[in-house]
This record gives C-alpha cells, sequence and structure tokens, in this order.
C-alpha cells in the first residue's frame, strides 16, 4: 500500500480503482472507486467516486453516498443534486464530511475526525436516466495502534507453575501478537478481548516453575501489530524470592575456646530473621542486591549443648 499525505492527517489506500459494472438492455454503466481504504481515528480520509460514460449518452440526476456499518443497515450520508445542492442527512457525520468537488461526475467526500465506529462499506450511488441506479462501493477499514505494556510478577520459588511476567496490547485493531523469548522452560498463555468499538485487547501470562536461578533472569516480550513501523520489544528482569542458605567464615571449629566466626555469608534475597536456639540478641539478614549479603557479628553468641541449657565457655 501506498500512504498518501492529506491535510487533515494520513490514510493508506489501494491505488487500483474497481469498477461497479451494471448491465441494463443496450450498454453497461461503470462507476469508479477504491475498492479498500485504511485510515486510522481522529485523521480524514478521502472517498473517492467518478462516473464514466465513454457514450456520453447517460444523463445524471442526483448521487447519493450510502453507509453500511453492518450488514442490513443503510444510511444516508450526504447527497448531491445539480439544483437542489448539497445535504448530509445523517447526524452522526454532521460537520464531518464534505464534497470535495461540486459535480456529479466526481462527487468524491472527505470524512473528518475519523471514529473506530466508522467502520464499513461505503456506497456511491446514482440515480440516472434511462439506465437506472449505478454504483460502486468502497470498504473502509479503520486502524489502531495498540497501547503495549509488559511487568514482572514477584513470585517465590516452589515447585509449581505460577505466573511470573505479563505482557498486553491493549485497544488495537486488528488483534496483535504476542510472543516470549526465550522460553527456558516456560509457556505462556494468551487471552484476546472484543472491545465495543472494534478494538482488540490482546494479553499474555508466562508461566513457570520457579527456582532461585530464575531470579533477575531476563525475558522478553515481543508484539507484532500492522499498525507499527517494527516490532515492539521490552525486555523484563524476573523477581524470584527464596530464603537465604547460610554459611560460616572465619570459624576454627572450636566454640569451647570462644572464638566466634568472623563473617556469616547469606545467599538469599528475602529479608529472613534468623535466631541461633538462645540468643542474647537478634540477627536480621537483609538482601543488598549490589554488593551481596553480608553480616558481620561481633557479638558473643550463646550455643547449648543439652537440656541443662548452660552456655559453653
Amino acid at each position: 500500500m501506498t500512504p498518501i499525505s492529506l491535510m487533515a492527517g494520513r490514510v493508506y489506500v489501494k491505488r487500483s480503482w474497481k469498477y461497479e459494472e451494471h448491465h441494463h438492455s443496450i450498454r453497461a454503466q461503470k462507476v469508479r472507486v477504491d475498492e479498500e481504504v485504511e485510515a486510522y481515528p481522529t485523521e480524514s480520509v478521502d472517498l473517492r467516486c467518478q462516473f464514466t460514460d465513454g457514450a456520453g449518452r447517460t444523463k445524471l440526476t442526483q448521487v447519493s453516498w450510502i453507509w453500511e456499518p453492518i450488514d442490513g443497515q443503510r444510511d444516508n450520508i450526504a447527497v448531491y443534486h445539480p439544483i437542489y445542492g448539497q445535504s448530509f442527512p445523517n447526524l452522526s457525520f454532521k460537520d464531518r464530511v464534505v464534497f470535495l468537488h461540486n459535480r456529479l461526475e466526481n462527487p468524491s467526500i472527505r470524512i473528518s475526525n475519523l471514529k473506530m465506529s466508522d467502520a464499513g462499506r461505503y456506497t456511491c450511488e446514482y440515480a440516472t436516466y434511462p439506465s437506472g441506479n449505478e454504483q460502486g462501493t468502497t470498504t473502509l477499514i479503520m486502524l489502531a495502534k495498540p497501547k503495549n505494556s509488559a511487568s514482572v510478577v514477584t513470585v517465590q520459588a516452589g515447585s509449581k507453575s505460577v505466573v511470573v511476567a505479563q505482557c498486553e496490547a491493549a485497544d488495537g485493531k486488528p488483534a496483535a501478537t504476542i510472543k516470549w523469548m526465550p522460553l527456558f522452560g516456560g509457556n505462556h498463555s494468551t487471552t484476546t478481548t472484543n472491545g465495543p468499538d472494534g478494538t482488540v485487547t490482546v494479553r499474555s501470562e508466562y508461566r513457570l516453575v520457579p527456582t532461585p536461578a530464575d531470579n533477575d533472569r531476563e525475558l522478553t516480550c515481543m508484539v507484532d501489530q500492522r499498525t507499527q513501523e517494527r516490532q515492539w520489544v521490552y525486555p523484563l528482569r524476573l523477581s524470584v524470592e527464596y530464603p537465604p542458605s547460610v554459611s560460616i567464615e572465619g570459624y576454627d571449629n572450636n566454640w569451647a575456646s570462644g572464638s566466634l566466626p568472623d563473617t556469616v555469608m547469606v545467599d538469599g534475597n528475602k529479608l529472613t530473621p534468623v535466631f541461633s536456639e538462645a540468643r542474647r540478641r537478634r540477627l536480621l539478614i537483609d538482601p543488598f542486591p549490589t554488593a551481596g549479603p553480608e553480616l558481620q557479628d561481633k557479638g558473643r553468641v550463646e550455643m547449648f549443648l543439652s537440656s541443662d541449657r548452660k552456655p559453653l565457655s
């Protein structure tokens, strides 16, 4: 398709004209229109129409534009008569439709401030003599660029599959396609919801059985849709909470001598209180994502061997 710049906006049209032929007793008359036109909300679109009669024997009486939003519904939105002038009987198109040329032979119209609900078939219909009505139909396809978003869901490491990330392409037309990369053992599910104006919202959830190794792992949501100039790509980093594993450094394996460990090393990302069986004070292990979790305890930790609960000296 070839883009055409308009003063009031942009529109994409198929360049080829379509001829609607209606055969009568002696000759055939033709109405020239675009087969299909694409446009966006709030912008403008030109619907072209031209009557061609090589012999010049047909008398044109009047021309009308008829809008068919759905099968069976026909609404007259614009009328041109060489004597009585122009008329725009449909209130939903009030002040939004104009004839581009004040001629029966070329009754092309422009529709401004487009809405998603303007989609449908538009028929340029002539009343002629002596052959009767002649017409050509253009299909107006309304497009909408989706509003894309993606987010992670903080979860705890476990043994069940849970949602760890979500991606959405909202209010687009046509519907978007969502993909995830890489999959690394997970799977995804996609749902679509149709809006009242013809737009579609697509949601995708990525699931896996979260492990500590999945924390901070990169997952990318990718959205493809007809109106986008390029693929929408959004990288995420998973958030998996898991309890700490503790290791002791600087301890000579001799509690009886009264020596204490220099450092308690913790591999974990969830705030966790740690107690000995009995302690003079409580230790809190806090996560430090940038420097790594570390706790240095300079106080005396009391350990008990037996039920008499006497501290080792």
